[in-house]
């Protein structure tokens, strides 16, 4: 649509129309506003040994090369997963007796 078929568009609308028409310009004007960039401040890392999690377990035995845990924790989560495997994991060690909630007080159904 160029301007002249715009404008004769416009031009054919009822004033309350073209009002509506130029509401919706300022909202659209005022939604897609591009702001100016705000100045960004330099950020100050310090240098990577001196962070707090490097070497945090440093100390544990079972984790001394990373990566026969890492291939192990990452088959584990790529596995598919089926209710059987699942289950086979349950022994009585991981059971619990029941426990009571109270009451219903809204439409569960016991």
């Amino acid at each position: 649509m160029n301007q002249k078929t715009l404008w004769q568009s416009l031009s054919s609308l009822s004033p309350e129309a073209r009002q509506q028409v130029v509401d919706f310009i300022a909202f659209l004007e005022t939604r897609y506003a591009t702001a100016a960039p705000r100045p960004r401040k330099a950020i100050k890392f310090a240098p990577l040994k001196q962070e707090d999690f490097i070497g945090m377990w440093r100390q544990r035995e079972d984790l001394q090369d990373s990566t026969p845990w890492v291939r192990k924790t990452r088959a584990t989560a790529e596995k598919n997963w089926t209710l059987e495997s699942l289950l086979s994991d349950v022994t009585s060690d991981c059971l619990h007796t029941e426990t009571d909630t109270g009451t219903a007080v809204g439409r569960e159904v016991w």
